[in-house]
């Protein structure tokens, strides 16, 4: 078990995380329901793909957007690809679409007369051009909404720093100097990743007072060193700003979201629980692999070097023996006198 204040006082501030996002969060998905944010961004998207009011109408008095609107007469929170190109080609079949004269221009019309053009009467072609059209829209719809929650979730997050004075740096100079709060809060902490909850159950709250209740009952199981308490409160201006700015720290932290957090404790816990994961053999530069390794890579390197060498000195001498084209070969030896060159006898 790896029992370092440092680690203690991560899983501290990560469980606070954790909790304050989880709790934005509910209230973030209870303001969008209310208000039918994604609805009504949808609603004002297709509108723009549309083009006009008319064709937009036209496009849900089809059957696929009846079936998806409902008795209720609300507009969808989703609406897939594959739906909305059903929908068009419905609607194309029952208006003729691509009769309507130049004067009424809609980017949808645009976008029907290229495909036509491109695919002539390929409908499944034309399909899928129109889903891809749509599933690109969809891509920035679904980005300026992660960003309309990334502001709620930062200003949620600063209110309940505030509220529950859960400043970031009084929190953690808080654990660094209480070990027993330290240990208590990182037991806490094993408990909640022992349970495998993925997710505070904040995030099924259907009313801000339950999420209110629920994010209550969350800290105080966390075991947190916080609240206004006489020893949280600052004593000077450099004090308040430290603790301002812990606050500002924390409502960052949240927009990073409950999911994040929680797999981060999971690791740091872990971390705590089982301490550093040790090297592998082969990564490890004291163990016998790498120095067995080593010792073999210098062998071979050093095989290859001689090899080469001897290669080497063998195509030198053969190159030496070998006479030039400049050089003239050597005559050959003259005959020694002493002895004939006929050695055929002579006749009596």
């Amino acid at each position: 078990m790896l029992d370092s204040p440092i680690i203690e006082v991560a899983i501290g501030l990560v469980v606070l995380f954790f909790v304050l996002a989880s709790g934005a969060s509910a209230v973030v998905e209870i303001i969008s329901a209310a208000t039918r944010k994604r609805a009504r961004d949808l609603e004002a998207e297709i509108l723009s793909l549309v083009g006009d009011s008319e064709t937009f109408e036209a496009l849900k008095e089809t059957s696929v957007f009846e079936a998806l609107i409902g008795r209720n007469k609300k507009f969808p929170s989703y609406v897939s690809a594959r739906s909305f190109a059903s929908a068009v080609e419905e609607m194309r079949r029952v208006t003729e679409l691509c009769d309507w004269p130049e004067s009424r221009t809609t980017p949808l019309l645009k976008r029907l007369d290229g495909l036509v053009h491109h695919f002539g009467d390929d409908i499944s072609a034309r399909r899928a051009g129109l889903e891809r059209w749509f599933d690109e829209t969809m891509a920035r719809l679904g980005g300026t909404y992660k960003r309309w929650t990334l502001v709620w979730l930062f200003l949620i997050g600063l209110v309940l720093a505030v509220g529950v004075n859960a400043s970031a740096t009084q929190v953690a100079a808080n654990l660094w100097s209480d070990p027993a709060a330290r240990e208590a809060v990182a037991d806490s902490a094993s408990d909640r990743v022992s349970e495998g909850t993925t997710e505070s159950d904040a995030s099924k709250d259907e009313s801000l007072a339950d999420a209110a209740s629920n994010l209550r009952n969350q800290l105080e199981d966390a075991l947190l060193p916080i609240g206004w308490t006489e020893s949280n409160r600052p004593e000077s201006v450099g004090g308040w700003i430290v603790q301002v700015a812990g606050w500002l720290i924390t409502a960052a932290m949240v927009t990073l979201g409950a999911p994040f957090w929680f797999g981060l404790l999971t690791k740091v816990v872990s971390l705590r629980a089982t301490g550093a994961k040790p090297l592998v053999a082969a990564e490890d530069p004291l163990s016998a692999t790498t120095a067995t390794t080593a010792s073999l890579a210098t062998d071979v390197t050093a095989a290859i070097t001689a090899t080469a060498a001897t290669a080497a000195t063998r195509e030198t001498g053969a190159t030496a023996a070998q006479p030039t084209a400049l050089e003239p070969a050597a005559p050959p030896a003259p005959a020694d006198p002493a002895e004939p060159t006929d050695p055929t006898p002579p006749a009596d």
